[in-house]
Order: structure tokens, then C-alpha cells, then sequence
């Protein structure tokens, strides 16, 4: 859904660019295999009617600045087909070993799509495979719970930790933690385990 929504704005002036994309896109990203990434990922979720690449595809709908918010992408949606309670509900049960899973596998197979493209620009640094990390809290949160409303500032929701290759302008990682306060550094562990030797 995201997907079309910008395809659909260069329809017009490259029909056959747009088919490409849409064709590598779809391979890539697909929707079974998002449903397999979750199935294998998750611990305590399950599906009943709402799809998880449905949840993503919302979601991807707000991170690209096409919706303002999750509740205008699922009312603009037309094949939802749940209550948004069941759709804010599959959301913050979503496991953060699901969301590092996706990311890292949307790395692995978008990875071959990018690197032909990349090809003859100069590396970063000769001999060596360039990682960035970088760290990011998640916006605060709302103070919707009654503890929260006599706090200056709204609740912290979580981190994550992004590894981000420059030399594919791809990010190949993340490690979404739910304790916000946790420092940067407790969260290297699983970042550390995923280093391959060459690697900077």
C-alpha cells in the first residue's frame, strides 16, 4: 500500500520505471514473506484476522510522511477490516524481535537489488566494510495514564539502535529496545554478535 501510494505519483511520466520497481519491489518486500518473518519471530502474538504485513504496510504509510498518523492510514484503508482497537492492540504487542527480523531481512533482500547500483563508487574506507551506528529514542508518548498526567515530561516509549551502511545507503540492522532509559551501550550485545570480520 505504501509502495503504490509513491509509485503512483511517477506513474505518468515513467510507466515503465515505475513497473520495474513496483515488480523488484514486490518480490523483495513481499507480503508472505513479511507473514513468514513474523510466524518464525514471534513469541507470544498470533494471527486471527489482521495481517502483520497489514500492520506494516500502515505503518509504512506514516513513516514515509504519506499519512500524519496511524489512525488516518487505517481509516483511508480499505481492506483493514478490524476495529482500530484491534489494529492499536496488534501494534503495541508487536515483539521487538519481529521488528529487528524485518528490518534485517528487508536489508538482506533489498541488498541485491541496491548493490548493482552502487557499483564503481569509491569506499568509505579501503579494505573495509563501513558500518554507522547511531541511536534514537522514540518520541514520547502521550500522557493518556492517569500516573503520567502529573509529570512535566511525557513517558519515554523505547530506543532502538539503527546500523546504518553507507556504501549500500541501506539500514542493514536494528535493535529496538523498551526500556528507553537503558544507555546505548547495554544494547551493543546483539550489534556485536552480527560484526563479521573486515568489517569497521
Amino acid at each position: 500500500m505504501a509502495l503504490e501510494a509513491i509509485l503512483e505519483r511517477f506513474k505518468k511520466s515513467s510507466p515503465l520505471t515505475v513497473t520495474m520497481v513496483r515488480l523488484v519491489m514486490q518480490q523483495a518486500l513481499s507480503r508472505e514473506w513479511m507473514e513468514e518473518v513474523f510466524e518464525r519471530h514471534r513469541d507470544k502474538q498470533y494471527t486471527r484476522e489482521l495481517m502483520f504485513s497489514t500492520v506494516v504496510d500502515l505503518m509504512g504509510l506514516v513513516a514515509l510522511g504519506l499519512k500524519p498518523s496511524l489512525h488516518a492510514a487505517a481509516q483511508a484503508s480499505p481492506e483493514l477490516g478490524v476495529s482500530l482497537t484491534a489494529l492499536y492492540d496488534k501494534v503495541k504487542r508487536t515483539e521487538p524481535e519481529v521488528v529487528g527480523a524485518l528490518v534485517r531481512g528487508s536489508a538482506e533482500r533489498l541488498t541485491a537489488v541496491v548493490k548493482p547500483m552502487r557499483q564503481g563508487r569509491a569506499p568509505w574506507a579501503a579494505g573495509y566494510v563501513v558500518r554507522v551506528l547511531d541511536g534514537n529514542h522514540l518520541a514520547a508518548s502521550e500522557k493518556r495514564m492517569k500516573p503520567l498526567r502529573e509529570f512535566r515530561g511525557a513517558a519515554l516509549p523505547g530506543q532502538s539502535l539503527v546500523v546504518y551502511a553507507p556504501e549500500l545507503d541501506l539500514v542493514v540492522d536494528m535493535v529496538p529496545a523498551e526500556d528507553a532509559h537503558a544507555q546505548e551501550r547495554a544494547l551493543m550485545g546483539p550489534v556485536l554478535e552480527q560484526v563479521r570480520p573486515g568489517e569497521l
